[in-house]
């Protein structure tokens, strides 16, 4: 019975969804966040138990009953549900941004009271989380696509929730017609697999048998559905050059949202490009060069394209971008490197690999961490240009300490979680005596940029002058500043002690 625990989440958040979605006022917000705070703890709670203790959860749902007799070409009556290392260190991922996000929410959310329906909010909000959930742990290929194309959906409207904004408008547009194309990619490909190779067979270890033979039998082939699920997949996210819907989405957004969407969400491409890479197919060192190219020119697009904004959170988006480059160059390296042979390479392959999971989990929580400190900000000013705001440390401490934790963590400085990470890409990369050298100095010069980007993001709006005059401006309630400080504990933790989060990845 323990196997049903996987579906414990779902429910909570489907109800959390449809009950929120009754109430336009307060009690919508906080229905959906106790909800999804709860759901998100139980999520954890399921991903460190399969982490820890090495038990792989299973589950086939059957919707319709073996009583009723449906002829159809290909089994949606049966869902494949499977929480393996993979699916649980990414939900992991979620389970934590998501418990912050949510309780950051039940305040933050009320500053939209009498301005949009707090109901049609819930009911997205935790749509949303319940759709990235099953993204991860969803088994089967068909439904998989079918809760990706939901997620973009129920995040399109978060994008747009402050509907009266033309702004908020059309970057929802752009987000949902650029990664809706990305889908339809990943559709065609899927087809492909589902129809001319495994003979509508839907289960992800079925599928694998297939993938595995057609390297073997039909090489141009297994190349041209690699390169269409990678385009596909490099939309959401946000690799160059499918990366100008990112900038103009995630500001627009609740900043609680915007958490979810850079924190975590841009994350659902990286879970597949693991299970393309090392799942489905093998790692070459021609792929692993590719992928590793793309990730080198995003950090470095990315990245000094943030130094240029002065808009906090077009700042932050841009930086996901730069961030996502560090996650996808390490994949790359690692695949270079485990397909080149030798023990020392495989030591480097495996350090490669660990970093790209290293960075990915520190990426999540430095950079909602970032997002909810520019949130409290606009919650207290109501603004969110550089250019104007300042001095708000003497206003706003917690805030501007877990800011600088973020800052510094974003920025690679030790003890704080984001120089591990990076170390490992570098030491991985550079002394690997191949192309991977010079996408290690170019990663490691970026880093000096994201530092300098940041410590004009914390200047500006902590400790320089401000243009304006700020009255009765004070710390956010208490919720707020328990999730910062929440998020900021954790990238000390994951800085200090790298054998916490290196034990959680060695199983994958």
């Amino acid at each position: 019975m323990a196997e049903y625990a996987i579906l414990a989440p779902i429910v909570l958040f489907v109800l959390g969804a449809v009950i929120s979605s009754v109430f336009k006022g307060k009690l919508g917000n906080y229905i959906s966040s106790f909800f999804s705070l709860i759901s998100s703890l139980i999520i954890c709670y399921l991903s460190l138990s399969v982490l820890f203790y090495n038990k792989v959860l299973e589950l086939q749902l059957r919707l319709i009953p073996e009583i009723i007799k449906l002829s159809l070409p290909i089994n949606l009556n049966v869902i494949y549900i499977k929480i393996d290392f993979l699916s649980a260190f990414f939900a992991l991922i979620l389970g934590i941004v998501g418990f912050a996000s949510s309780i950051y929410g039940i305040s933050y959310i009320n500053r939209y009271l009498h301005k949009q329906h707090l109901g049609f909010y819930g009911l997205n909000y935790a749509s949303f989380l319940c759709l990235m959930y099953l993204v991860f742990v969803i088994h089967d290929i068909f439904w998989f696509i079918v809760f990706w194309e939901l997620m973009t959906v129920a995040s399109q409207f978060l994008v747009s929730y402050e509907k009266e904004k033309i702004v908020a408008r059309k970057a929802a547009y752009k987000y949902f017609c650029m990664t809706k194309a990305g889908s339809e990619v990943i559709i065609v490909s899927a087809l492909i697999i589902l129809v001319i190779l495994s003979g509508m067979q839907t289960s992800f270890d079925i599928v694998k048998n297939y993938t595995e033979k057609l390297i073997v039998e039909n090489t141009i082939l297994a190349n041209v559905l690699l390169a269409m699920l990678f385009i596909g997949f490099s939309v959401k996210a946000s690799l160059v050059p499918f990366h100008t819907w990112l900038p103009d989405a995630h500001p627009e957004a609740p900043s609680n949202v915007s958490a979810l969407l850079s924190g975590v969400m841009i994350k659902t491409s990286v879970y597949m490009f693991f299970r393309i890479f090392y799942f489905f197919f093998k790692p070459t060192i021609y792929w692993g060069s590719i992928v590793a190219t793309i990730g080198t020119i995003t950090l470095f697009v990315g990245t000094m394209y943030a130094i240029l904004q002065t808009d906090s959170k077009r700042l932050l988006a841009f930086h996901s971008i730069g961030q996502m480059g560090y996650i996808v160059l390490a994949l790359g390296a690692s695949m270079v490197l485990y397909s080149m042979g030798g023990e020392s390479y495989a030591i480097l392959a495996s350090a490669a690999f660990a970093a790209s999971l290293y960075h990915a989990l520190n990426h999540a929580m430095f950079k909602s961490l970032l997002f909810l400190t520019a949130g409290s900000v606009i919650y207290r000013t109501g603004s969110r240009n550089l250019n104007v705001l300042g001095g708000l440390a003497k206003f706003m401490p917690v805030t501007a300490i877990s800011a600088l934790i973020a800052s510094l963590s974003i920025s690679g400085i030790p003890p704080f979680n984001g120089f591990v990470s990076k170390w490992l890409i570098y030491s991985s990369t550079i002394p690997s005596f191949t192309p991977l050298t010079v996408y290690g100095v170019v990663a490691l010069f970026i880093s000096a940029v994201t530092a300098a980007s940041f410590v004009k993001y914390f200047t500006t709006l902590f400790t320089k002058p401000s243009a304006l005059e700020f009255e009765d401006i004070k710390e956010v309630p208490t919720v707020m500043v328990f999730s910062q400080v929440f998020l900021a504990v954790i990238c000390t933790i994951l800085g200090i002690y790298p054998v916490l989060p290196l034990t959680i990845i060695s199983p994958i």
